[in-house]
């Protein structure tokens, strides 16, 4: 068990009269440099917050901040030590399962439970005089897709856009971000930014894929049914598209599914490579995997569709 030590301790009982403010302003800045090459175009956050376990980060402010938490025990003592707060978690962020070396993002459904819970959270007439923390692991992996979760509830029930969901996340120095991976196990050179995937989540969203009301509307119960891979395995990508495993023309189009839906995706909606891969992956993970990444990549760049 991990014990609060002196400062940590004082910081959370100090927190009961004030919570550590981070503010709603969202900077961005286009076009400058970045020390995550992985960052989508136009978005570049100076971090000026530290990472600190135990802080409380601001995401709708006085109302839903997040906090990384090393270790249960950790969390129960918060938890007797600030009783004018309320902290709270799930394991969904967790439910992804890796086919090889991947670690996510997590799949639409969970996502979509995930806005949800919190919602609920956020309503329950008990906690309405009570900031809400939601507390996650500093491992990457969960650091990562809770981000992902968290910035997915404030595009879903705030109206945010993707860059200014993720900046709670990005303005702090250090926070363990893990670029999203392929599902291979070979070495990788192209990872994607947690962003990019936002930002396609956010192009699917304003398009109505997941429905006008989609913590509402989109049916989690027919999607675990039609993906479960010992029944159907397919999954609805877009209106026009739906990916399935079979049949295949192994001289053909065998595995380039994601990679085809991805290019009509680019061509008639505006995606970008980056958030086209990301957005198929939360509806069907697994998809879009080695050289097909950066084939995305050079035909954006190539910026011709004749």
């Amino acid at each position: 068990e991990t014990a609060l030590d002196s400062e940590a301790q004082s910081r959370l009982e100090a927190s009961e009269e004030t919570l550590i403010e981070t503010g709603s302003e969202f900077l961005s800045a286009v076009g400058e440099s970045t020390s995550d090459p992985s960052l989508p175009p136009g978005l570049s956050v100076e971090p000026d917050l530290a990472w600190e376990i135990g802080a409380h980060y601001t995401l709708v402010n006085k109302r839903l901040y997040f906090s990384v938490h090393p270790s249960d025990s950790y969390t129960q003592t918060a938890i007797d030590s600030s009783r004018k707060l309320f902290y709270f978690s799930n394991d969904l962020q967790q439910h992804y399962m890796p086919v090889c070396a991947d670690s996510g993002p997590a799949s639409i459904n969970m996502i979509i439970r995930f806005v949800r819970d919190v919602r609920q959270n956020l309503r329950t007439s008990r906690l309405h005089n009570r900031a809400l923390i939601y507390c996650c692991s500093e491992d990457p992996h969960v650091f990562t897709n809770t981000a992902l979760m968290l910035a997915a509830y404030l595009m879903i029930d705030h109206g945010m856009t993707a860059d200014e969901a993720i900046f709670p996340f990005l303005r702090i120095a250090n926070a363990p971000f893990e670029g999203y991976r392929d599902t291979t196990w070979c070495k990788q050179t192209f990872r994607l930014h947690v962003a990019s995937v936002l930002r396609g989540l956010e192009r699917a969203i304003g398009f109505g894929w997941l429905g006008e009301r989609p913590a509402k509307d989109f049916d989690i119960e027919q999607y675990e049914y039609y993906d479960d891979p010992s029944a159907f395995n397919l999954n609805e990508i877009t209106p026009q598209f739906i990916a399935f495993i079979s049949p295949q023309d192994r001289e053909r189009v065998d595995r380039r599914t994601g990679t085809l839906i991805a290019l009509h995706m680019m061509k008639h909606h505006g995606f970008s490579a980056r958030e086209a891969i990301g957005y198929i992956r939360l509806m069907r993970p697994g998809s879009i995997i080695g050289p097909q990444q950066e084939f995305l990549e050079a035909v954006e760049l190539e910026g011709r569709w004749e």
